[in-house]
């Protein structure tokens, strides 16, 4: 999917066959376009994983089916809000590769069932 389509193009030719899968991964999409076409067939695992999809967002709208493998892919996705959302079903070999966590981090939570192969690739910036 091309970065140029825009919300203003797909709004203006709606009768058009989008590929609502694709159009979940547009970085162009924002959330506000989402619930304004609801009604589609969104691809709730590439949209929870748009840069553009906050957890502020998904926790203001938690009627909406998110999928918490795509969220534990979504860069936008810090350890302080894993931490304080430890009982969400987040997926925690995703998250193994986030690089906001730190070795200080896995040390301190021995108890989560981190994949170690996807640690090993974690660069772990300090």
């Amino acid at each position: 999917m091309s970065c140029c389509i825009t919300e203003d193009i797909i709004t203006n030719n709606l009768e058009q066959k989008w590929n609502w899968t694709s159009l979940s991964s547009n970085p162009n999409i924002t959330f506000n376009f989402v619930k304004d076409n609801i009604d589609k067939p969104w691809n709730w695992y590439l949209l929870s994983k748009n840069k553009n999809i906050t957890y502020d967002i998904v926790k203001n709208n938690s009627q909406i089916p998110w999928d918490w493998g795509g969220l534990s892919r979504n860069t936008n996705i810090t350890w302080d809000i894993v931490q304080d959302n430890l009982d969400k079903p987040w997926d925690w070999y995703i998250l193994s590769l986030n690089l906001d966590i730190t070795w200080d981090i896995v040390k301190n939570n021995s108890d989560i069932h981190w994949d170690w192969y996807y640690l090993s690739m974690n660069p772990m910036n300090e």
